[in-house]
């Protein structure tokens, strides 16, 4: 969600999702891309990513990829509410929401 309320909403959210290692490197899928980059939290409630590198497949139309990696330079703090992660980025004050992963077997 952006600062004028514009929602940009994934068809299918299992495409877009964020995982965080304990080496301090996320892995990212991006539709039909999948990337890793390096992030730093230095305090409770702030979050910086560096550089993404991706994959370079053609997502189809319609893909939200470009979108959502661009925002991962902006990303500034994090909050976790109801379950879900929120990052905040500092660019246009968006708010990227996840869900938790379903267990396997769900």
């Amino acid at each position: 969600m952006s600062m004028d309320d514009t929602e940009v909403v994934p068809e299918d959210a299992s495409n877009y999702t964020l995982a965080f290692g304990a080496d301090g490197r996320a892995s990212i899928l991006a539709d039909c891309n999948r990337g890793t980059g390096s992030y730093t939290s230095e305090s409770p409630g702030q979050l910086t990513f560096g550089p993404v590198a991706t994959t370079r497949m053609a997502c189809p139309e319609g893909s939200l990829e470009d979108t959502f990696l661009a925002q991962f330079e902006w990303v500034r703090s994090y909050v976790f509410e109801g379950g879900n992660h929120f990052l905040a980025t500092m660019a246009d004050g968006s708010i990227i929401e996840f869900e938790p992963a379903p267990a396997d077997g769900e």
